[in-house]
């Protein structure tokens, strides 16, 4: 922590700016891996080992101390090895505690791997612009390692919720030993794009020599002149082969291949999740909107069809009005020509034309009946007619017979076959509901 109140005056002073810089080295390098040339080695009386690495210009103290330190191991100038453990400073120095120190031989092999390595550089193997692009979502994947390891269960246990998407196809080799990298290379070899979307070589971790078959020319060609995509998952992050180089795609572990592989397809499975929701609540909202249009579309019918048999029974109380009126200017008009008869007859009362006129005025009278009576009844019918041309022109009328009213989606009305197409879906308005309806065939009536 600095010691000053404002921000000019901040300063560290030595202990506390070595404090503040180890506590970030140990929280940010727990677990590091370095390779490098002994430059010496010294043994304490205690049995605790000190070793100087370099690399060029730079060099790198080294401790391991006597608990992790094997019986007999002794490791001179020019050693080639591989340190594991954590970073320190102690005595303001920058130092590893090692818990491992692995010798790599001689420097062989890590000679032979930067000779190997420069000699691949220069033929362009390691060249990005070459490098085939990985597939987003690979479904047909080779696994190249051995099918007794524990990277194939380290991916196949990592991407197990997302096998049944996946085909994949076991080439089983060995990982180590002489006849390792002629296996490989053969198994890439093999690979054809028809039947394979993506390659994966891999192994757990383990010594330089180990990995030794991922370090050969062989290997190199195989994966360089593979047909699929190539990705390297050898060793530990910390482990670096010819084939990561190589490689397509370097991932640091096979349990980090595992997630590689899983994850687009975890998302996908994440994105059609959300779309199906989304289309469900889309659906449920166009079901609402089509339903509330529906019921507005059944009160205009309702509204229509009321409104026309109001305006007939309107119309029949009008004519019923009309014959009432006329019927009673007919009685009037027959009364008065019965009162102004009577009246003549009272006036002139001749005895000798009383029979005749009585009998005239009985004959008019019978007349006036009949006639009145012929009058009421052709009155009645044409009112009878008329009510039963309103009744019959009713649509709920038709549709209490048994017919039915057809509309389309849109609310037209069928009025012939040539409107609809077989698999429409109908609309069939009954005198008690309606009813959905499929068309599965039709039939035109042909004219003759």
């Amino acid at each position: 922590m600095p010691i000053a109140s404002t921000a000019e005056d901040r300063y560290y002073t030595v202990s506390t700016l070595l404090t503040s810089v180890r506590f970030h080295l140990k929280r940010g390098f727990r677990q590091v891996r370095v390779r490098g040339e002994v430059f010496s080695c010294t043994t304490s009386a205690a049995g605790h080992q000190y070793l100087s690495l370099r690399e060029g210009e730079e060099s790198l103290k080294v401790v391991l101390f006597r608990t992790y330190r094997r019986q007999k191991q002794d490791f001179s100038p020019g050693d080639m090895v591989e340190c594991q453990g954590s970073v320190d400073i102690y005595s303001s120095t920058f130092q590893v505690i090692a818990t491992r120190v692995q010798p790599l031989g001689d420097g062989e092999l890590f000679e032979a791997f930067l000779q190997l390595k420069t000699e691949l550089e220069k033929k362009g193997y390691f060249d990005r612009l070459r490098k085939k692009p990985i597939p987003p979502y690979p479904r047909k994947v080779a696994i190249i390692t051995s099918s007794s390891g524990a990277a194939l269960q380290d991916i196949l246990s990592t991407a197990s919720d997302v096998l049944y998407c996946l085909h994949l196809e076991i080439h089983h080799v060995n990982v180590q030993g002489t006849n390792a990298s002629g296996q490989i290379a053969a198994a890439l070899q093999s690979l054809q794009p028809d039947s394979c979307d993506l390659a994966v070589v891999c192994r757990g971790g383990g010594s330089a020599l180990d990995l030794q078959a991922f370090n050969t020319r062989e290997v190199a060609d195989g994966v360089f002149h593979c047909l699929v995509p190539v990705i390297s998952a050898v060793g530990h992050e910390t482990d670096l082969t010819i084939c990561d180089l190589v490689a397509d795609l370097r991932v640091e572990t096979p349990t980090a291949f595992g997630h590689r592989l899983a994850e687009p397809w975890r998302q996908a499975a994440e994105r059609t999740a959300r779309l199906e929701q989304q289309l469900g609540r889309t659906l449920s909202l166009r079901l609402e909107r089509e339903k509330t249009r529906l019921q507005h579309m059944q009160q205009r019918f309702s509204f229509g069809v009321q409104g026309l048999c109001n305006r007939w029974e309107l119309r029949l109380d009008r004519q019923s009005n009309r014959l009432n009126q006329a019927m009673q200017r007919l009685f009037n008009e027959a009364r008065q020509r019965a009162e102004k008869l009577q009246h003549r007859l009272e006036r002139s009362h001749p005895a000798r034309h009383l029979h005749t006129f009585e009998q005239r005025v009985l004959y008019l009278q019978h007349q006036l009946e009949q006639g009145t009576h012929r009058l009421l009844q052709k009155r009645e019918y044409q009112l009878h007619a008329m009510a039963i041309q309103l009744k019959g022109a009713s649509p709920r009328t038709i549709l209490q017979r048994g017919y039915a009213i057809l509309r389309q989606e849109d609310g037209t009305v069928v009025a012939d076959t040539r409107n609809v197409r077989k698999g429409q879906n109908l609309k069939a308005m009954l005198r008690d509901g309606s009813l959905s309806l499929t068309i599965n065939s039709k039939e035109e009536e042909k004219s003759e």
